[in-house]
């Protein structure tokens, strides 16, 4: 029985070993696939900052209508109208659903709405896709044109 218990002694350490460092690598093969979609190596710039801008979402009916929102123009005077009115079309589509939840689908589309306030959504499409082309323009010059 001692025997044991200075194996087991032996084994056991208060302080674990933290001196080696966790590798990004081996974050990224734990991260869920929208995680490894959002930030794919091999994304150019502009795809990489458009993901960032405009969202991804897994809800069919939020993934049809998030472009239009976001890329289309939201008016400020119906800016709090169109979120009641939108989230009481999911949540009326959805009445039978029990996971089903209202703030979060409020969250969502009031961020959707946000983006598209104004046509602000085209605006930094647009602004990131000038500077992203700008870029690579000043990119290829310096390189000999390749």
């Amino acid at each position: 029985m001692e025997e044991e218990k200075d194996k087991y002694a032996d084994l056991v350490t208060l302080n674990p070993d933290r001196s080696e460092e966790i590798d990004d690598t081996e974050l990224d093969q734990h991260a869920s696939a929208s995680q490894q979609e959002g930030s794919s190596p091999n994304d150019s710039d502009l795809e990489s900052i458009l993901k960032r801008l405009f969202p991804y979402f897994d809800d069919d009916d939020i993934k049809k209508i998030a472009p239009v929102i976001m890329l289309g123009r939201v008016f400020p005077d119906n800016f709090s109208t169109k979120i009641y009115l939108l989230v009481c079309n999911l949540a009326e589509k959805h009445s039978d659903d029990p996971n089903f939840d209202v703030w979060e689908t409020e969250t969502i589309i009031e961020g959707l709405c946000q983006i598209g306030l104004e046509g602000k959504g085209r605006v930094e499409a647009v602004i990131i896709s000038g500077n992203t082309k700008e870029q690579a323009e000043q990119e290829s010059t310096k390189t000999g044109g390749f």
